[in-house]
């Protein structure tokens, strides 16, 4: 799930430059060692699931019109 966002600029007759950026809400899954045992006892993984709020886009270009 994510939104974005743009605007364009013209330079010129035929220049436009434009610019975009975007974020997005991403479910992820982290696995994670117990670091107070050590290599040699049995350890504990840590398993855990959320949701994060990250940027996903980010977008400079320029165009020529013909």
């Amino acid at each position: 799930l994510g939104v974005s966002y743009g605007y364009a600029w013209m330079l010129s007759k035929r220049w436009n430059i434009a610019l975009e950026a975007g974020v997005g809400l991403f479910h992820t899954e982290d696995i994670r060692r117990d670091p107070t045992i050590s290599d040699r006892e049995d350890e504990y993984i840590y398993r855990y699931r959320r949701w994060t709020l990250a940027p996903s886009k980010m977008e400079l270009s320029f165009s020529y019109i013909f």
